[in-house]
Formats: C-alpha cells, sequence, structure tokens
C-alpha cells in the first residue's frame, strides 16, 4: 500500500471546516484528554488511506479535531508502535498526515520509563532531546520516495515552546522535569 500523507489529509480536510496548527499525540495513560475536546469532528485511522490500525490497548487509532483549551486542534488519540510489527513508514505517517493536514507544532505524549534516580513514577518531563537507540532510521528511504533523506535536528525541540510548557506546568502546579528522551524499539 503506497503511504500517501497529502490523500490521508484530503479525508481530514473533507471532515471538518477547522483548519488548526496545533497538533496533540495521545499515547499511553493520556487518553482521557480527549474527553475534554469540543469535538468537531473524528476520523478513524482506518478511514485514511494507507493508514493502519494500532493493536495496543488503550490506543483507539483516530484523529479528533476540535477545540482544547481555547485552541483549534488535532489530536491523535493513540500511536502505531515499531514493536507491532509495523514499519517505520507507517509508524511516522499518522504525524506526516498532520503535517498534510497543515499542522504546524505537535505536543506529544507518551508514558516511559525512566534511568535517572530523579524520576519516579507518574513524574512528568519535559524532553530537551533525544537519542534513537532503535536501530533503525525513520528517514531510511525517504529521499528515494522524493522527501527529505536529512533533517536539521538542531532545534527539534523549541525553547520558546518549551519555557511556554514550564510555565504551564508551574501554573498548575505540576512538577515539570527536564531530560533526554533515549527512543528505543520495545516494548520496554
Amino acid at each position: 500500500v503506497q503511504l500517501n500523507p497529502q490523500a490521508a489529509a484530503e479525508v481530514l480536510n473533507a471532515a471538518t471546516s477547522f483548519r488548526p496548527s496545533l497538533g496533540i499525540v495521545l499515547g499511553s495513560a493520556f487518553g482521557q484528554v480527549a474527553e475534554s475536546i469540543d469535538v468537531d469532528a473524528t476520523v478513524g485511522f482506518a478511514d485514511l488511506p494507507g493508514c493502519s490500525a494500532s493493536g495496543v490497548e488503550g490506543h483507539t487509532g483516530q484523529f479528533i479535531i476540535g477545540r482544547l483549551g481555547g485552541a483549534d486542534v488535532v489530536v491523535q488519540v493513540g500511536r502505531l508502535h515499531y514493536y507491532e510489527g509495523h514499519s517505520m513508514a507507517q509508524v511516522t505517517f499518522p504525524i506526516r498526515v498532520m503535517g498534510a493536514f497543515g499542522i504546524g507544532q505537535v505536543l506529544l505524549t507518551n508514558a516511559a520509563g525512566g534511568i535517572t534516580a530523579d524520576l519516579a513514577v507518574g513524574d512528568f518531563m519535559r524532553i530537551t532531546d533525544h537519542i534513537n537507540l532503535m536501530g533503525i532510521n525513520p528517514l531510511r528511504g525517504e529521499a528515494a520516495a522524493g522527501l527529505t533523506g536529512f533533517v536539521d535536528m538542531t532545534k527539534t525541540y523549541s525553547e520558546s515552546l518549551g519555557q511556554a510548557l514550564d510555565q504551564a506546568a508551574a501554573e498548575c502546579g505540576v512538577k515539570l522535569k527536564s531530560g533526554i528522551f533515549a527512543a528505543v524499539s520495545g516494548p520496554s
């Protein structure tokens, strides 16, 4: 199956007149956030040409387009995982669909283990950088597909958005730690 983010984004365009610029990916343990969205449209992964379904419990695999906290957003409820047997192209496809839909900024959430004594179960951490230990590059083959085969990673994590996240967490009384995320293929 040919993965065409633009064709999938057209399904989102047809489902709503909203044109948000912010995307949010709800990972494990964050699904309840979806209940707070003033929903304009819901589109399942199965409704998007080329998009695979998630097999992980609690990852419903859908985009919800609406308003959250006063902002127009597209929220991805659930993710595809490399350890489920999906290709890296399939795993990254929903994010590429967001980009084709016009999303310029994405807030990623997930539940992960920590390897430092400074982190405890339930802590929130702002990711300031990441290290890919998965043994595969998600950009492999992109140049052949007519896409960029190299992405400049020096400013992947926006300092201004990070500071806004720090401030929002403080205003909510949430202690936000920071650190570097190690990406592994999982499940771990």
